[in-house]
């Protein structure tokens, strides 16, 4: 794994889809209550990227950032698999 800058556009796009995946588990659990803001990124503040290998030695390029999101000022870490979620 190796640090990257936050600023590739990857990071911003695998971030952006972690908000949105938070956003739908959100109101999927609330159902017809308004008691959850959609949340909106505010800024990632730390990134990095790995390669993993699984058995059909198909290689899947992960991006893991921390990010901040508004209202609540949230923080959240999550990792993604930039080829699956993030299609450019």
């Amino acid at each position: 794994m190796r640090e990257i800058a936050t600023s590739i556009p990857i990071v911003g796009l695998a971030a952006k889809k972690m908000v949105s995946l938070i956003n739908k588990k959100l109101f999927k659990l609330a159902g017809d209550l308004d008691i959850c803001a959609t949340l909106i990124l505010v800024d990632v503040t730390h990134a990095s990227l790995f390669v993993a290998a699984n058995n059909n030695t198909e290689n899947h390029t992960l991006v893991q950032v921390i990010f901040r999101t508004s209202p609540g000022d949230g923080v959240f870490e999550g990792t993604i698999d930039v080829a699956q979620q993030c299609p450019e």
